[in-house]
């Protein structure tokens, strides 16, 4: 699952510079041209390729779980006052659901790009470990790729699998969305190690993840080797959306417990397989159907001694958005072979 830019320079193996960004900047439609490449693979074939981490065949997906119009009803008349209401209606009608058919679509066509770039040099996928999206969203990837990987290695078996690979220098990194960055940031840190230490010529890192806050958080900010990031759809801020009139009441009503960062500086999003965590959106609305804080006589609050912002404790009894378990937290995927 790996992204091969056209490349016009090597960036020298010193983080004395911001990594190179090589992306589609314009790629931020979700339709790409219908697939001319569908893979049926066996359970079979995939192990017989010998990856470390053998991916799935067919990986569990998730049930439809659309907003639940009459909770959400009830939860904004919960809320107090007129202003109340009227933020907990803007956080309503801003929510992004992203069904498993649409995220599976956006994959697709990062594959696709992947597919236009390719070389033969080979590549290793890279995940954190098999309960993180990082597996699944790989073996749902399979069908639709040109050239399958050279292996697949949880992050601590990467210098293991660069031994067994010697003419391997390129590194992929897959996951359903990037918001922050701080993961995929601390991922490829440790590939960018494992390459030098390595000593490979030309390394590069490439990462698909079909749904991204800005592709300039797909990547270390210093990075000795480029950086490649595949064509993607824009998660956009609650602050790109919701008015500016808004933005500060919005953020004091929905702060995220032991979270600084303001409310209207998260994307608003979740999907059938997972709600993001409350630093990537908010989760204590989406997933807990915690009320906003009564903001009509809100004075200046104070930390408490957990570290987090005081929030209001009050929840709706039926949260919105039914309660998801992501599907790769159950065992799904055949034992590593070490």
């Amino acid at each position: 699952m790996v992204i091969f830019g056209s490349i016009a320079s090597r960036v020298a193996c010193a983080p004395t510079r911001r990594s190179k960004i090589f992306t589609d900047q314009q790629a931020k439609s979700p339709l790409c041209p219908p697939s001319k490449l569908t893979r049926a693979l066996t359970q079979q074939q995939i192990n017989s390729m010998g990856w470390i981490q053998p991916l799935s065949a067919s990986p569990p997906k998730p049930p439809k779980n659309p907003i639940n119009k009459k909770n959400a009803n009830n939860w904004v008349a919960s809320h107090v006052g007129d202003k109340g209401r009227q933020l907990a209606q803007t956080l309503i009608n801003n929510i992004r659901y992203i069904p498993q058919e649409e995220f599976e679509e956006a994959l697709r066509c990062s594959v696709e790009d992947f597919n236009q770039k390719i070389d033969d040099t080979g590549y290793i996928v890279v995940g954190r470990s098999p309960q993180n999206s990082n597996f699944w969203t790989a073996s749902l990837a399979l069908k639709n790729l040109k050239v399958m990987p050279t292996d697949v290695v949880e992050i601590e078996d990467l210098p293991k699998a660069l031994k067994r690979h010697p003419k391997v220098h390129q590194i992929a990194l897959l996951d359903d969305a990037i918001y922050t960055g701080k993961q995929i940031g601390r991922i490829q840190s440790a590939c960018i190690g494992a390459l030098q230490e390595a000593e490979r010529a030309n390394p590069e890192i490439h990462v698909i993840a079909p749904f991204q806050v800005d592709e300039r958080r797909a990547m270390s900010y210093y990075s000795p080797i480029p950086i490649h990031v595949a064509k993607h759809q824009k998660l956009k801020l609650l602050r790109e959306v919701i008015p500016e009139h808004l933005h500060k009441a919005f953020s004091k009503m929905f702060a995220q417990t032991s979270d600084f960062d303001p409310a209207t500086e998260k994307p608003l999003v979740y999907f059938d397989h997972k709600i993001p965590d409350s630093v990537s959106t908010l989760w204590e609305q989406l997933a807990d159907g915690r009320l906003g804080k009564d903001i009509s006589s809100l004075v200046e609050r104070f930390l408490d001694f957990s570290g987090g912002l005081l929030t209001n404790e009050k929840f709706y009894e039926e949260p919105f958005i039914a309660q998801i378990i992501p599907p790769y937290k159950k065992p799904y995927l055949p034992a590593p072979k070490h």
